[in-house]
């Protein structure tokens, strides 16, 4: 009465059934925001600019440091602007940053280019809708945000 496949098991034996609650388990990786004025040329003289300022390298460069030792499946970079202007305008406008950005990554830095994406939120989910001072500096945004290999 023992069952080769299963020692420890003989004819005879009681199973008894258990319940099994699973949950999906979440990683918890970096998302890094990066001011528009920090990275961009002269915002105020050229808002619709796409241009990287000089200095941009250093702070991209430290960004995508946050980046280098995670295990990616993608780096979603996205591209955010404030309220002023056309929706339509903003969303090209935060398109084209992402892009520019993406650009970037991939040339000076070494990014796998299947594995950057780059999203335009324009106006859509500011960070400060309060209309305070500041509140354009702080929607005019780039996130870099990884998403974990399954």
């Amino acid at each position: 009465a023992f069952f080769p496949k299963f020692p420890g098991v003989m004819a005879g034996d009681t199973a008894v059934l258990q319940r099994l609650a699973l949950t999906r388990r979440q990683a918890v990786l970096p998302a890094l925001a990066i001011s528009y004025f920090d990275i961009f040329e002269d915002p105020k003289a050229e808002p619709q600019t796409f241009e990287l300022k000089n200095d941009a390298s250093a702070k991209l460069k430290e960004a995508a440091q946050t980046f280098a030792n995670a295990r990616l499946s993608i780096l979603m970079v996205e591209g955010y602007t404030d309220h002023h202007g056309a929706s339509g305008a903003n969303q090209i406008e935060s398109y084209q940053r992402a892009l520019t950005v993406r650009q970037y990554l991939i040339d000076e830095l070494g990014f796998d280019p299947n594995r950057v994406i780059a999203v335009g939120y324009g106006e859509g989910e500011p960070v400060d809708d309060t209309m305070a001072p500041g509140y354009v500096e702080a929607n005019r945004r780039i996130v870099l945000k990884a998403v974990p290999q399954p």
